[in-house]
């Protein structure tokens, strides 16, 4: 008999795990608390909605804990064990790939994709996004999932769980913390593929649920009307109880809205050849048709945009979209390191792995979001905040492996 895996992971940290709001220079501002390095974890069933209300209670009252979109195999009974970074893991075993093992008597085992399964429920992640178009971001809930019908046929009659964000609960002042987004958890047939992200993109792309929002550094990001990076079964979802710290805070009680309904059939979602994702891809970032473009052998694509950059662009798995930019990175581009300032031809002749690094194409202030590292024997600066990699020009490569100046 198949088991439906209507599995999901509640966490536990030491400390508070879900979003802080602040109070800074008399204003309020959400940040993430602390990265978790371990957490008590244990598999929970959610055989309906009704059972969803009720983890989303316990959750959502207490700053410690969160979900996690899958389940480790194997611990189907509610065992309890701990999740421990790999690198820590491997510290004591070795050899260690994936499965659970002992550390001084504790079952642990690390978050990563090959030890998690997928469960039967999904979550559309919306976030409240000014580049957003005006007609996309100001729907009310029966409205967006209307929209959402457009990609997956039968999601009008479902079961639902909104669960409302960090900014639909907090008040500073009485007044709301802002137009706060949502989580809208459905319950499905069958457990997510690993390319339901990849494939909602695309059909968000081709019913107009899409966007291009332009990044303080002038970077055109694709975006649709929900995160679709969040359907990898490993995810952390931060459904829990938010920290606040400051005068004038306060933290209005969580408000659950259900629907009872039917599952969703995700075997509904339509499959994207290459040749419509590239026509789907060109589309919604106004690529001219007389612009040559070439396609990289994981399916993204690659063309000269009017600054002369050579961008390339592909949509992973998980529906997180990566982009290459050829050009804009030069040998003597300054870049500011912990350690001080720095090019990429000084950081090519220090012989070190990577470093931590400002993003300097990005305006304003900044924190230490780009890293910059050697790759394949050459400098590269990758920018985590807009998941963007620099690369220098052939003619700079050329100049630094032959030691010419460019």
């Amino acid at each position: 008999m198949e088991i439906i895996p209507d599995f999901l992971t509640i966490i536990r940290g030491p400390k508070p795990i879900n979003k802080m709001v602040v109070v800074e220079n008399g204003a309020p501002k959400k940040i993430p608390n602390a990265a978790i390095s371990r957490a008590q974890a244990k598999t929970v069933y959610v055989p309906d909605v009704n059972e969803m209300v009720r983890l989303q209670e316990t959750v959502g009252n207490d700053p410690h804990m969160a979900l996690i979109s899958g389940y480790a195999l194997g611990t189907e009974p509610g065992d309890q064990y701990e999740l421990r970074p790999e690198a820590e893991i491997k510290s004591a075993h070795p050899s260690y790939r994936s499965g659970f093992v002992q550390i001084g008597g504790t079952k642990v085992i690390s978050r990563t994709k090959r030890n998690f399964a997928a469960s039967t429920w999904i979550n559309f992640d919306r976030d409240v996004d000014p580049d957003c178009p005006a007609d996309l971001n100001d729907l009310n809930d029966t409205d967006y999932v209307y929209r959402l019908s457009s990609i997956i046929g039968d999601i009008m009659g479902a079961g639902l769980v909104i669960v409302p964000s960090t900014s639909g609960r907090v008040r500073f002042k009485g007044e709301p913390l802002g137009k706060g987004g949502a989580r809208y958890w459905f319950q499905c047939k069958q457990p997510a593929s690993d390319d339901l992200g990849q494939q909602l993109m695309f059909a968000a792309i081709e019913h107009e649920l899409a966007y291009l929002k332009h990044s303080k550094s002038d970077a055109a990001l694709i975006r649709t009307i929900f995160d679709t990076s969040v359907f990898s079964r490993e995810r952390i979802v931060f459904d829990g109880m938010p920290t606040l710290r400051g005068d004038g805070l306060t933290l209005d009680p969580q408000k659950l809205t259900v629907q009872d309904g039917e599952r969703i059939d995700l075997d509904r979602v339509k499959q994207y050849a290459l040749a419509e994702r590239i026509m789907l891809q060109r589309s919604v970032r106004g690529i001219p048709d007389n612009t040559e473009i070439q396609t990289t052998l994981d399916g993204g694509l690659s063309w000269c945009d009017e600054a002369g950059r050579i961008l390339t662009e592909t949509v992973s798995k998980t529906g997180s979209v990566w982009q290459t930019v050829e050009g804009q990175l030069q040998l003597d581009t300054p870049i500011e390191v912990k350690q001080g300032a720095t090019t990429p031809r000084d950081f090519y002749a220090m012989g070190v792995a990577k470093l931590r690094a400002q993003y300097p194409f990005r305006q304003g202030a900044d924190g230490w979001s780009a890293i910059l590292r050697m790759e394949g024997g050459m400098p590269s600066l990758f920018d985590v905040v807009s998941n963007t990699k620099h690369i220098l020009s052939s003619a700079d490569r050329k100049a630094l492996a032959f030691g010419s100046e460019s």
